[in-house]
């Protein structure tokens, strides 16, 4: 009876020390994995509080205070935003709201991933997805139909301008207009030196530019930055590529200011593209160029 009461503790023991190898290994292979997954998140550390940037086809930045999560942009299609929505799982904290930066699809068309998450924004962001969300996802539904959304996202318009308190974070939020976009929001967090100003900065990226008009307006708003916001702020998350310093203004200026002078030249749609690749010949995203021009030459001599 001794023996076998021995015996049966023995191969108990072997199953269990078993099963705990068999766990810790799949619990690091499961961290590796998400590791490697997860290798295009970028935490900045501002007080009591971090920002998280997902890097993706544009950039979503999620605030985290000591209580909750708020989220910048929804990512450009479902599995991009699925990937995001999963980090934000492990933040461990509820994401209490989600603010659209803009009306462009590669940072709303992941929104359905996010369920029940109020979405906010302003009216001017609300009557640009109106005049063209649908017409995004139509011209995108015949290659990506199975991981955009078939209806235009429905933000409210309770996006408040000015001073706030975000989980005691103290933040500005301010709005542009005629620039990459129609209606832009800019977030800054004065205490911390940060901006976030999404597709107002690209960094080392083709910019997606747009009329002649909104173009010069989008150098003014620059140049604006770099005579008082750089004196002020010296982190600046981005739309597009790696977050960056004020450097930014300077550099956006600078394309924009190629783009003009090379469509005063009067060269056309594909000279356009083949200058703006030989001027710039490192940066990424160089089918930005074919939006811009796209945009340009519907008619080019407007201004």
């Amino acid at each position: 009876m001794q023996r076998s009461h021995i015996i049966f503790w023995r191969i108990f023991m072997k199953i269990i020390f078993k099963t705990l190898i068999t766990a810790v290994s799949l619990s690091f292979l499961s961290s590796v994995l998400y590791a490697n997954d997860t290798k295009n998140i970028e935490i900045m550390e501002i007080g009591d509080n971090k920002i998280h940037t997902f890097y993706g086809i544009s950039n979503s930045h999620i605030i985290e205070t000591p209580s909750k999560l708020i989220l910048i942009d929804m990512q450009f299609n479902f599995k991009l935003a699925t990937k995001l929505n999963e980090y934000i799982k492990t933040l461990k904290k509820p994401l209490s709201k989600i603010i659209l930066s803009h009306s462009h699809p590669d940072h709303w068309f992941g929104y359905p991933i996010f369920k029940d998450v109020p979405i906010i924004t302003t009216s001017g962001i609300v009557a640009d997805l109106n005049h063209k969300g649908a017409f995004y996802i139509k011209r995108l539904q015949k290659k990506m139909a199975a991981i955009i959304p078939k209806k235009p996202v429905e933000p409210l318009t309770t996006l408040k301008l000015g001073k706030q308190n975000w989980g005691g974070l103290d933040v500005i939020v301010e709005e542009y207009t005629e620039q990459e976009a129609h209606h832009s929001i800019l977030i800054k967090i004065p205490q911390h030196k940060v901006m976030i100003g999404q597709d107002l900065f690209y960094n080392n990226m083709h910019l997606v530019a747009s009329q002649r008009s909104r173009n010069n307006n989008w150098i003014k708003i620059l140049q604006s930055f770099q005579k008082n916001e750089a004196k002020l702020y010296d982190k600046i998350l981005t739309g597009h590529g790696k977050n960056t310093d004020t450097s930014v203004f300077a550099d956006n200026i600078t394309y924009l200011q190629k783009l003009e002078q090379i469509l005063a030249s009067g060269a056309n749609k594909e000279e356009t593209k083949e200058q703006l690749i030989k001027a710039f010949p490192d940066r990424g995203g160089k089918g930005f160029i074919n939006i811009t021009v796209g945009n340009l030459f519907v008619d080019k001599n407007k201004k």
